[in-house]
């Protein structure tokens, strides 16, 4: 049950996020954001993990997992997260976060084709369903994007 609502509180503030990037570059560049955006979260997850006495690894660090944790550090909250807040800046939340949440898709293609992880039927089908999806909201006009662009000062 835990896993569900820790699940379900990252989905509503991964919501929010757009909105809430979409105000932000009304009132500054999107690369600066970007920035902004990832500083508290060092010391906020640093308190995070010391107040929950998570830090054992520190003692017998396994560096292929702390690597690949860093190398996803900088492929989702730095690079992803620039992409999105240019994107957001460009076309608006709505559009952008259609995009985003093409990520559900992506990862278990990505998991089938680079980690040979079985797919039940449903998963398969769940899948399939998602992309047909995006493909319909993407296939939409797109408003005006010049007349909705916020400046960036």
């Amino acid at each position: 049950m835990a896993g569900i609502v820790y699940a379900l509180i990252s989905v509503l503030f991964w919501g929010a996020n757009g909105v809430l990037i979409r105000l932000g570059v009304r009132e500054t560049d999107p690369l600066a954001a970007t920035f902004v955006s990832l500083v508290p979260g060092i010391p906020i997850m640093g308190f995070t993990s010391l107040a929950l006495e998570n830090y054992g690894f520190l003692h017998s660090p396994p560096w292929l997992g702390l690597g690949l944790y860093a190398a996803s550090g900088v492929l989702a909250f730095t690079l992803a997260r620039t992409g999105f807040f240019l994107s957001v800046h460009v076309i608006g939340a709505a559009r952008s976060s259609v995009f985003l949440a093409s990520r559900v898709v992506i990862a278990p293609l990505l998991g089938i084709v680079l980690l040979h992880e079985a797919v039940p039927l449903r998963v398969a089908i769940g899948v399939l369903i998602m992309f047909v999806g995006f493909v319909v909201l993407l296939r939409e006009p797109a408003p005006d994007a010049a007349r909705q662009r916020p400046a960036v000062k």
